[in-house]
This record gives structure tokens, C-alpha cells and sequence, in this order.
């Protein structure tokens, strides 16, 4: 059952992970408080294409597996190690980041680490039930 439970907070924490990376994206590229529904579907596709195709769904997985411990920050500090690899891998390669996606790269850390972060203190909650 505790497998189960992994994988249901882990799904979980990539779900609320979408929608908060898609509005950083917004933020960033056109910070009016304006966007299109067809403005909406595009950063989701290019959010979860960033997600799934840079491999960042199958490390975090992974590495939820190995690094989720009694230690309430371990498993999210990886998982925002883990972004900024993925991030910095599928859109520079190997070069150095410029400016904006350092800015980037600290923004969806930083979304990354809190989701994590609340999906491991959920876990340790629903665990000891």
C-alpha cells in the first residue's frame, strides 16, 4: 500500500506542478493579466512536452522511489536538482544558460521544490494513519 501511495502523491504533485509552470511561463513571456484559452492549451502542451519529453516525469518517478525519506526536504531538493537538469538538457544542451533562463530554471525549481515539498509532508501524514 505504501507503493501506492508514492505513485498517488507523486501523480499528484506533477498535476499541481502543470498549472503552476504553465503560469510561471505566462508570467515570464507577457506578464498582462490577459491570456486566450488558445494561449492556455499551448502552454500546457508545451509545458507537459517539456516534461515528459525531457524525461523529467520518468526521473522524478524514479528518484521518488529512492530519495523520499523521513527528511522532510531530501526528495524535493532532488526533484528541483532534477528540473533544472531536464530544463537546461532540453532547451540550451550543454552550453551555459543566459540570463532569462536562469530566471527560468529558479522559478520552476522553485514551483518544483514546494509541490514536493507538500507532497512529502502529505505523505508522512498519510502514512502514519
Amino acid at each position: 500500500m505504501s507503493k501506492l501511495k508514492r505513485l498517488l502523491v507523486w501523480a499528484a504533485e506533477i498535476v499541481c506542478e502543470i498549472p503552476l509552470l504553465i503560469a510561471l511561463l505566462f508570467i515570464i513571456a507577457d506578464p498582462r493579466p490577459s491570456v486566450s484559452l488558445v494561449a492556455i492549451r499551448f502552454g500546457l502542451f508545451v509545458t507537459t512536452f517539456l516534461m515528459v519529453g525531457s524525461g523529467y516525469v520518468l526521473t522524478t518517478a524514479i528518484a521518488g522511489v529512492f530519495f523520499r525519506t523521513r527528511t522532510l526536504w531530501v526528495y524535493p531538493a532532488t526533484s528541483a536538482l532534477l528540473f533544472i537538469f531536464h530544463h537546461q538538457l532540453f532547451t540550451n544542451g550543454w552550453t551555459p544558460p543566459v540570463t532569462n533562463q536562469l530566471r527560468d530554471q529558479a522559478g520552476g525549481a522553485s514551483i518544483v521544490f514546494a509541490c514536493t515539498c507538500v507532497g512529502t509532508w502529505l505523505l508522512r501524514k498519510w502514512e502514519h494513519e
